[in-house]
Parts: C-alpha cells; sequence; structure tokens
C-alpha cells in the first residue's frame, strides 16, 4: 500500500462530515433514550402495583386457624427398643 497524505481540507472535510453524522446519530439515540425511560417507568409502576396489591391481600387475609397450626406440626413418634425373643 501507498503511503498515503492527507491534505488539510480533506482533513477538514472528513471531520464536518463526522459530526453531521453524529449529529443525526444523536437525535435518534435521544429519542431511543426517552422511549427505553418511559419503558423502565411503567415497568416500575407496575412493579409497584403489584407489590401494594400482594400487601393488601395479606393484611386482609384471616389469621391462619389453630387447628391449621397443630396439623401442620407432628409430633414426632417415641421409638422403643426391640425386644428381644
Amino acid at each position: 500500500m501507498e503511503n498515503q497524505q492527507i491534505t488539510a481540507e480533506e482533513m477538514a472535510a472528513k471531520k464536518t462530515e463526522l459530526i453531521e453524522s453524529y449529529k443525526e446519530q444523536s437525535e435518534l439515540l435521544e429519542i431511543q433514550l426517552k422511549y427505553e425511560t418511559l419503558l423502565a417507568d411503567v415497568e416500575e409502576q407496575r412493579l409497584r402495583r403489584l407489590v401494594a396489591t400482594m400487601r393488601q391481600a395479606q393484611i386482609m387475609a384471616p389469621p391462619p386457624a389453630e387447628e391449621e397450626e397443630s396439623s401442620e406440626i407432628e409430633q414426632p413418634k417415641t421409638r422403643t427398643l426391640k425386644k428381644e425373643k
């Protein structure tokens, strides 16, 4: 490959071209950022609503009955020694 020399005018033209390209892309990225931020906000609000609904259900639920608690906890059977024959 040849060793090409870039003139100052070519360098300035390339710089201007890049700047314009980045400006166009920046506008699109700013719109995308706003969109993604709104989506995240919506999801956060959904989660808050779900948590509030769960808390309300827990508060409104009746306390467990004593019978249920005692049946859940079974007393271990007492073990006996083997009888000799």
